[in-house]
């Protein structure tokens, strides 16, 4: 284990003029020095954590590093991803001098230590393990897919050239989309839509990069540029017990542009934004810093991947329309509330009126529920977090469960203010009465719970009862007769059904004998040699590049189903002077490929098909492959066709043909 400690000596991180400077010392695992500087940049620090593969950084402030929680995530990013980086005087939260923890280790020190010194005790507290990990709150790798080249100004070339670029980002992002699921890493996905295909797309993979660039690697080609670049989020620095607790509903527009409003549930607005490339975590942390979720809503029907997945992670339920919300609707909704509330809104962006939206949407549809708990609070006169029950009801809980949960809290409540001395006040009796008349009707609720329960305990015996007597009863008049007529049809039935299965066994008895006779014939004629095998390939896209490499190395003829066609196998067929087969081409695709210098047969007459190859009579192999050479010859603009190389290359494809 390598650690190294670290400790500003001078400069800050929050100036530009007079950037930090920081004494550095590396020690293994049995506390010896292996390296030290008494001044060091940043720069520096990152370079020595990757030259000596560094395990754990030790320090005593984190903020040395950057003056912000976001900066430190970027400067963690920058560390190899096995490095763990201790702030070594934190401990549970609480701050604790570097001498004490020192102290720990049986080291006692009554001068104040130099900058260096300070780097090498912070290395020798973070080797046994004091302290506190200072982590990024997720890692996330951006994958990119984008045209490898900008479009100018063209006629009809440039825009077939265009969408070609488009097609083919689109079957990368299929292509990219179907491995991340196959290794089952969790993504977000967001596209720009151009006309047939996509511009761009950026997959949000939650994981590192590298466990993303074993599966996708960084690729530039003539269509598509692929970048896979490693991001951090912020790190945590807020307690838990300095968050507001208030309950939220989150209103959420997911996209390119993401909008997100906060309501609490006395409709007040909390917070109302929208922002570009807004991923998931960077949602929830801004949720957490303003209050606790108890419901995610959407504007649209079906929702959003993005928002399920929020919802889920967040624990609440995810509220979706009826139906998707119309124009006029969110403009309804947002007069609503500002009436409601006498506010005037300032609202930027489409996304956030229709995140705002989605959120009032939500708070109506449980607004007569909620304004009916209200009733009855006051009505029972008890001193409860009318916000902590407001949430129960929306993630849930019906009215009657609320309530008996409130007077069950204001119970303990009181019991537990009873339990020290005090004056019997006039308050004091007041409370009393109060007390009386709960547990009265907590009495009466509670009996009445247990007479509903016995009643419908009764019901499910009785029930039980009629289902076994249904199940077991032997009628006393059992008709004979109809018993026989009804076993006699049964086998009639059977015996029906037993001719079928003959008759259907009898056919594909003679089909099997069809195909063996059959496949006998085609024996024959491929031992005599009037058939010649041929191996197949579906189409000569992209996607099966793996496949045609593995067969050019076999053979030089090939024939393909469809004429379909990427233009990096074009190279690979060029390399290996292969000679393609197709039964059906178009010309554009003939044109290609003579260009190229690629010999071609637009019109090979097929005698039978299998899945990786296909049989030819041997005549007409012949004479495709003379017309394909032939044609290939006339395209080179030679005005005089030499028969004699003609026929010398054809008998060098059909001598390499029978020869594999």
């Amino acid at each position: 284990m390598k650690i190294l400690g670290l400790d500003i000596v001078k400069g800050s991180p929050l100036s530009r003029t007079v950037p930090p400077r920081y004494s550095v010392v590396i020690i293994d695992d049995e506390g010896k020095v292996m390296y030290e500087s008494p001044e060091a940049s940043l720069s520096t620090i990152i370079k020595l954590s990757w030259e000596y593969s560094i395990d754990r950084i030790g320090l005593d402030n984190i903020y040395e590093l950057a003056p912000t929680s976001q900066d430190i995530a970027r400067i963690l990013s920058l560390f190899p991803s096995h490095t763990e980086v201790y702030q070594v005087t934190l401990n549970d939260n609480v701050f604790t001098s570097l001498l004490n923890q020192v102290s720990k280790l049986g080291i006692s020190i009554s001068y104040k230590p130099t900058s260096l010194q300070t780097a090498y005790l912070c290395a020798l507290i973070a080797l046994q393990g004091l302290g506190t990990p200072i982590k990024g709150v997720e890692r996330k790798t951006k994958i990119i897919i984008s045209r490898a080249k900008s479009i100018g100004p063209g006629g009809s070339s440039s825009n077939r050239f265009a969408r070609g670029m488009r097609t083919a980002i689109l079957a990368t992002v299929k292509e990219i989309k179907s491995l991340l699921e196959r290794e089952k890493l969790d993504y977000d996905l967001v596209i720009r839509k151009g006309s047939g295909g996509l511009d761009s797309a950026v997959f949000t993979v939650y994981t590192d990069s590298e466990t993303v660039r074993k599966v996708i690697r960084p690729y530039k080609g003539r269509d598509i540029r692929i970048i896979v670049r490693p991001i951090y989020s912020s790190i945590t620095t807020i307690s838990n017990d300095d968050i507001k607790r208030r309950p939220l509903i989150i209103g959420i527009d997911p996209g390119i542009e993401t909008g997100l409003a906060l309501i609490d549930l006395s409709l007040n607005i909390v917070l109302l934004e929208s922002s570009k490339n807004l991923d998931r975590i960077e949602i929830i942390n801004k949720i957490y810093n303003h209050g606790l979720p108890v419901l995610v809503a959407v504007d649209t029907n079906p929702p959003p991947e993005s928002a399920k997945k929020i919802s889920s992670i967040l624990g609440v339920p995810l509220y979706t329309p009826s139906e998707s919300l119309t124009i006029d609707v969110k403009d309804k909704l947002i007069e609503w509330i500002k009436r409601k509330k006498r506010i005037e809104l300032n609202i930027s962006t489409s996304h956030e009126k229709d995140a705002l939206a989605a959120a009032i949407k939500a708070y109506k549809s449980y607004e007569r529920k909620l304004l009916e708990l209200e009733k009855k609070l006051l009505e029972l006169e008890i001193d409860v977090d009318l916000d902590e029950l407001k949430a129960m009801i929306l993630k849930g809980k019906n009215i009657n469960e609320v309530i008996e949960y409130s007077i069950e809290k204001h119970l303990e409540g009181l019991l537990e203010s009873n339990s020290s001395p005090k004056d019997y006040s006039r308050q004091t009796i007041e409370s009393d009465e109060r007390i009386k008349n709960l547990e009265a009707r907590l009495l009466e609720l509670t009996r009445e719970n247990e007479s509903l329960k016995l009643k419908l305990r009764e019901l499910e015996n009785k029930l039980r009862e009629l289902e076994f007597e249904k199940k077991f009863q032997i009628s006393a008049s059992l008709d004979l007769e109809a018993h026989r007529d009804r076993i006699l049809t049964m086998l009639k039935e059977q015996v029906k059904q037993l001719r079928n299965t003959i008759i259907i066994l009898k056919n594909e008895n003679e089909k099997l004998v069809n195909e063996k006779m059959n496949l006998i014939s085609i024996m024959s004629k491929i031992i005599s040699g009037r058939y010649i095998g041929i191996p197949k390939i579906k189409n000569l896209a992209l996607s099966n590049l793996h496949s045609l490499k593995e067969l050019v190395s076999r053979t030089k003829i090939l024939a393909v189903s469809e004429d379909t066609i990427s233009l990096e196998v074009i190279d690979i067929l060029k390399q290996y002077k292969i000679l393609i087969l197709f039964e059906k081409c178009s010309e554009n695709v003939k044109q290609l490929l003579l260009k190229n210098d690629i010999p071609v047969e637009c019109n090979i007459k097929i005698n039978h098909i299998f899945d990786d190859f296909i049989l030819v009579n041997s005549d007409d192999l012949e004479q495709s492959l003379f017309d394909a050479v032939s044609t290939l010859y006339s395209s080179r603009g030679e005005k005089r066709l030499d028969l004699n190389d003609i026929i010398r290359i054809v008998s060098e494809y059909r001598n390499y043909l029978y020869s594999n």
